[in-house]
């Protein structure tokens, strides 16, 4: 038996040494809950124990560190339920179940802080991407269109054209521009609201005369509608420029809007459609009808016996006193427009359309009818259709 003074300077409890053991029917009694809560523990404590230790074992080959690694394998060691009987036996310290749990969460602990601090000494150990040298961006400023040029410019931006001009300029100041600085020039045609062609695409190696910018758009018809104009390039830092005109059927149109005569309305034109009208009209005059009657499908081509044609828009916003014109014109040999027929109308408030019949001799060839509000904010609609000889 060990004295009382043995006793004292032992380092551990009495029941890990044989000589002060409890009797086998002490020590077989079973503490209440205290093993199942420790299992529980345990288990819990074995889950991101063995997840960190798969994390520290793929560090050891992305950021060459085999401490993390050692750590949580420890650590899940340590909390691993079969190893629980090794540490009875052999470790002494280790039987104490709360003090298996504590050294756990140390060890994964300082296992994520040696695992953090690795990770961002490699980053910091990485060579950094070269920085590249500033380089002024490409720009293009004061660009403006006009179809003449005075002293190599531009005497005023124009956003209104007749159909019979030839050409169109588009100048600008260019900032930064190298000589082999390419811009390409898209221009969109729209006839009606949410119907667009793409008629220009083309690109300029070298759009840069004496310091200008300034390149050329050369239709080879210049349809009434409206246009959007852009001009893009792949050069650093360029940001595209866009540009809306319009194109009129005559100049008295264009100076109307220009010198603001014709009013601002809310009224707007949405589609238009062409149909035979099969409602009989006398010879040499036209009529409207009711939106009700408007045209079941859009056609664009009829034959020469056709006698009464019949045009149909649809409108938004209608109001009293705004007034609609529709103008037809016959296409000749030399490509120059000649008008068959025009005819304004007042529109009344909430009109959803407006049906327009003409009785016509429609000769073979091509033709367009517009519909243009009498209004310096609104473009004007294009249908074009052709008239085939009858057999």
């Amino acid at each position: 038996m060990p004295s009382e003074s043995d006793k004292n300077r032992r380092m551990f409890s009495s029941e890990f040494y044989e000589d002060d053991a409890p009797s086998n029917e002490e020590s077989d009694r079973p503490k209440k809950g205290l093993g199942v809560i420790a299992t529980i523990f345990f288990v819990l404590l074995c889950i991101p124990a063995a997840l960190l230790t798969l994390i520290g074992f793929v560090f050891i080959f992305t950021d060459k560190s085999v401490i993390p690694f050692l750590l949580f394998a420890a650590a899940l060691l340590v909390v691993l339920p079969p190893m629980q009987m090794v540490y009875i036996n052999h470790v002494p310290p280790l039987r104490f179940r709360y003090l298996n749990m504590f050294l756990a969460v140390v060890l994964m602990l300082v296992g994520l802080t040696v695992f953090g601090s690795t990770a961002t000494s490699n980053k910091a150990n990485q060579p950094s991407e070269p920085t590249k040298p500033d380089v002024p961006a490409v720009t293009l400023n004061a660009v403006q269109l006009c179809n003449t040029l005075t002293e190599n410019t531009c005497d005023g931006d124009y956003n209104l054209f007749t159909r019979d001009i030839s050409e169109i300029f588009i100048v600008g100041t260019p900032e930064n521009f190298a000589e082999d600085t390419a811009v390409t020039l898209e221009i969109t045609y729209s006839d009606e609201p949410q119907t667009s062609t793409v008629v220009k695409n083309e690109t300029f190696t070298t759009p840069i005369q004496d310091g200008q910018f300034q390149v050329k758009y050369t239709p080879e018809s210049l349809p009434v509608g409206s246009y959007e104009l852009a001009l893009k390039s792949e050069a650093e830092g360029f940001e595209p420029v866009t540009k809306t005109f319009e194109v009129w059927p005559n100049k008295d149109w264009i100076d109307a809007i220009a010198g603001k005569t014709k009013p601002e309305v809310d009224t707007e034109l949405k589609a238009m459609r062409l149909c035979v009208d099969t409602q009989p009209i006398a010879a040499g005059t036209e009529t409207t009808a009711s939106f009700s009657d408007r045209c079941a499908k859009d056609l664009d081509t009829f034959t020469s016996d056709v006698e009464v044609l019949q045009v149909d828009v649809e409108l938004e916003d209608a109001k009293d006193g705004v007034q609609l014109t529709f103008a037809w014109f016959y296409q000749n040999d030399d490509g120059s427009w000649q008008e068959v027929k025009t005819k304004t109308i007042d529109l009344e408030l909430g009109l959803r359309g407006f049906l327009y019949s003409l009785r016509a001799d429609f000769v073979p060839g091509n033709y367009e009818v517009l519909a243009m509000l009498e209004a310096s904010n609104r473009p004007p609609l294009r249908h074009t259709f052709t008239i085939t000889k009858s057999e």
